[in-house]
């Protein structure tokens, strides 16, 4: 797999921790959600909502890395 790095501007880097902001609150509602789901017992519900957990967990970490180290990586 290819990756391509490029270095970021400051508006750029205002614009990433911007996206890391919302996807933080995105990733806060599924983690209520989840436990929810789980207080109540239901289980495929706790399931479907820790699978989005993940994956916007890894879109998370992919915007706190650019915003760390001010580059933007996509492949």
């Amino acid at each position: 797999m290819l990756v391509i790095n490029k270095k970021l501007t400051a508006q750029g880097i205002a614009l990433v921790a911007q996206l890391h902001s919302e996807q933080s609150r995105a990733y806060t509602t599924l983690c209520e959600q989840y436990y929810h789901a789980l207080e109540k017992g239901d289980i495929e519900k706790a399931k479907a909502v820790y699978q989005q957990m993940l994956e916007q967990h890894q879109k998370l970490f992919k915007s706190w890395f650019e915003m760390k180290t001010g580059e933007y990586q996509w492949n």
